[in-house]
């Protein structure tokens, strides 16, 4: 099926997100009306062009007149349909006599009587779904916004990777080719080149195999462990989910007790009440100043009391094995000391830091050599950055949630205007970042553990090899004639002058 009002409104509106020529525009447009589900069409424009406004508008529209077409298409091949299985009437019509031009029939002028039919189920009957939909059944549209905003980005990221990954799988889907090799679209984060060939792959052509050599560019396993971690992760916030809209129905939650407002009453004369305002403020900041000096001095004893037991208690270790032991068990004893702290804390020494992985950002291509959990939490990290980005591009528009805060100085109200911002997502991320750290470093330590097993083995090593056997010349038993040297020299510089006798 063509779309032509489809085609001709993208083609125009993508030469002006894109900077693609007409034939590149046209491939993009006839993939992407191949895909069919309009949730598959929706991540793969937004994959390509961003969760710009721009970007969102041309997708509702182009998902609006795909629509269309479609409706328009199903209308037609229905009338052809019925056209088709539709018979032609016999007309039955007895022999009427003949009557003067000006007489009108009375069977013209009687009302054509409408065939009985069914009652119409639309004004009647109603079903169990709008029953349930009747407005005392459903919740207030703002209470049912609550719970959902919470977790909406994390579940549209995870949403958005386990598309990519059932897209690469479609049996129907068609191979794309491009041979831009990252000049004309953006690398292709996941995996930016084929490890077989090498290829740079870009944006269009997609987690698919690879067009040049035909290999896969994720292995099955990976992509196995990046469904499953990402389904885990899925399910987990939905299941959170339900549990705070279960806690916001009307039914099951108890109606809000009001508190008591408190109210604080200051007897004084009128002339007098401002200054003792004052004086009563100004004591209680000077009461929180020395509450906090008293904590940080309490602190700081504490600290300095828990440094001298454990300083006594070494003290009194090493003069006991003074006592006992001789000075080279006591430095045996201290090296293995060091050698023990050093063991437990090996980790924190040897940490690199690397300022540059701290700030990567998702146009940045990542390594092919990561495993499925690094993978996931490289994703994990440019997901997060993202959200900062756009919280700080709405803060910057003036959408972010602001807060009147009231001041009282010198008996005078003033209202100053702050901007909060939730926290609720950043901490969710940096939960789910750090649980992947984990799991990373546990899989570390438990592959140095194995590699520190492996110990040399003397015979193991000698059985490879094989002394090596000599064989000598088969004609080394005959004898040579050989004649004797001569007596003279003749050198063959070409100088038949130049010779030399060889005294006996």
């Amino acid at each position: 099926m063509d779309y032509p009002k489809t085609k001709s409104f993208s083609r125009n509106a993508l030469s002006q997100l894109l900077p693609l020529d007409t034939e590149s525009l046209n491939e993009i447009i006839d993939y992407t009306l191949h895909l069919g589900s309009p949730h598959a069409i929706e991540s793969h424009l937004l994959d390509i062009l961003g969760t710009s406004d721009e970007s969102l508008s041309f997708v509702t529209q182009f998902l609006k007149l795909k629509q269309e077409e479609d409706d328009a298409y199903a209308k037609k091949t229905s009338k052809q349909r019925m056209s088709l299985t539709k018979k032609p009437a016999i007309s039955n019509q007895p022999v009427t006599k003949k009557s003067p031009a000006w007489k009108v029939d009375s069977t013209e002028s009687q009302p054509s009587r409408k065939p009985l039919t069914r009652v119409d189920p639309k004004k009647t009957a109603s079903t169990t779904s709008q029953l349930m939909n009747e407005p005392h059944m459903v919740l207030n549209a703002k209470q049912a916004k609550r719970g959902k905003r919470k977790n909406m980005d994390n579940l549209k990221d995870i949403e958005a990777a386990l598309q990519d990954l059932e897209l690469a799988e479609a049996q129907n889907q068609a191979n794309r080719k491009c041979d831009c090799m990252g000049q004309r679209h953006p690398l292709f984060d996941v995996v930016p080149n084929c490890l077989n060939c090498g290829k740079i792959i870009c944006v269009k052509e997609g987690l698919q195999p690879c067009s040049f050599c035909g290999q896969q560019l994720l292995p099955e396993t990976d992509r196995e462990e990046i469904r499953s971690i990402l389904l885990k992760e899925r399910d987990t916030l939905e299941h959170n989910k339900e549990l705070l809209a279960e806690r916001k129905l009307p039914s099951q939650s108890p109606p809000p007790v009001k508190e008591k407002k408190k109210k604080i009453t200051v007897r004084s004369s009128a002339g007098k009440f401002w200054d003792e305002q004052k004086e009563a403020l100004a004591a209680l900041e000077d009461e929180k100043k020395r509450q906090k000096q008293e904590q940080l001095q309490k602190e700081m004893h504490e600290k300095e009391v828990k440094e001298q037991e454990e300083e006594l208690k070494k003290y009194e270790k090493m003069k006991r094995i003074n006592e006992k032991h001789d000075n080279d068990l006591l430095v045996a004893q201290q090296r293995l000391e060091t050698l023990l702290d050093f063991q437990a804390t090996g980790a924190e020494r040897t940490k690199i830091i690397d300022r540059a992985a701290d700030y990567d950002l998702p146009t940045s291509s990542s390594s092919m050599w990561l495993s499925p959990v690094e993978r996931a939490l490289q994703l994990k990290r440019q997901q997060k950055q993202l959200r900062k980005q756009e919280s700080a591009e709405e803060s910057r528009k003036g959408r972010g949630r602001r807060v009147m805060e009231m001041v009282i100085v010198n008996g005078k109200a003033q209202m100053v205007e702050n901007t909060t911002y939730s926290k609720s997502d950043d901490e969710e991320d940096e939960n789910s970042i750090q649980e992947l750290e984990s799991k990373i470093n546990v899989s570390k330590l438990a592959e140095e553990a194995d590699q520190s097993k492996q110990v040399w083995n003397y015979e193991l090593d000698a059985a490879k090899w094989e002394k090596p056997v000599y064989m000598g010349n088969q004609q080394s038993g005959t004898l040579v004639d050989t004649a004797p040297p001569s007596r003279l020299q003749v050198s063959k510089g070409g100088d038949e002058m130049d010779l030399v006798v060889a005294l006996p």
